[in-house]
C-alpha cells in the first residue's frame, strides 16, 4: 500500500480528528493574522493619530525578509499548536491542515497564475516558489518535527 492510501486510510478512520484540526488550524491561522497584520502596521497608526513616530525602527512588512519571517512564524504556530493539539495523530493531520492552506491558495493562485503569462510578469513564479517554501512548508516543519512524541517523555 502506497503512503498516499495510508494517509488517506488514516484520515478516514479518523474523521471527528481530522474536522476538528482542520477547525482548530484555520481558527489559530486567522486570528493569528488578525493580530500581526495590526501590530505591522503599528507604527502607521501611532503616527497618524499623533502619538509616536516609530517608522524608522519598524519592521516594514513589504520587505522579502519580514514578510517571510513573520508570516512563516505565524504559519509555523499554526502548524505546532494543531500538532501539539493532536500530538499521537500529528503525522496525519498535520498534512491535512497545510493541504487545507494550500487549496485555499490555489483558489488565490490561479487568477494570478494566469496574469503571469502576459508579458512582464517574469517573477512570478520564483515568488510563488519562495512563498511555498518560507510560509506554508513551516506549518508542516514546526506540527510534525517541532512536536515531541508523547511516547519518549
Amino acid at each position: 500500500m502506497s503512503w498516499l492510501a495510508r494517509w488517506i486510510r488514516d484520515v478516514r478512520s479518523q474523521r471527528w480528528r481530522a474536522v476538528r484540526s482542520l477547525a482548530v488550524g484555520w481558527a489559530v491561522l486567522l486570528a493569528l493574522w488578525l493580530v500581526v497584520v495590526r501590530l505591522v502596521f503599528l507604527d502607521d497608526w501611532l503616527f497618524a493619530r499623533g502619538i509616536a513616530d516609530l517608522r524608522p525602527f519598524w519592521p516594514d512588512p513589504r520587505r522579502p525578509i519580514f514578510h517571510f519571517s513573520i508570516g512563516g512564524g505565524v504559519n509555523a504556530l499554526a502548524g505546532w499548536i494543531v500538532g501539539r493539539l493532536h500530538r499521537e495523530h500529528r503525522k496525519t493531520l498535520v498534512p491535512l491542515f497545510l493541504l487545507s492552506v494550500l487549496l485555499y491558495d490555489l483558489t488565490q493562485l490561479l487568477p494570478e497564475a494566469m496574469e503571469s503569462l502576459k508579458p512582464g510578469h517574469g517573477r512570478f513564479w520564483g515568488i510563488v516558489t519562495l512563498d511555498l517554501l518560507f510560509m506554508r512548508l513551516p506549518i508542516l516543519v514546526a506540527g510534525v518535527w517541532g512536536v515531541r512524541d508523547p511516547r519518549q517523555t
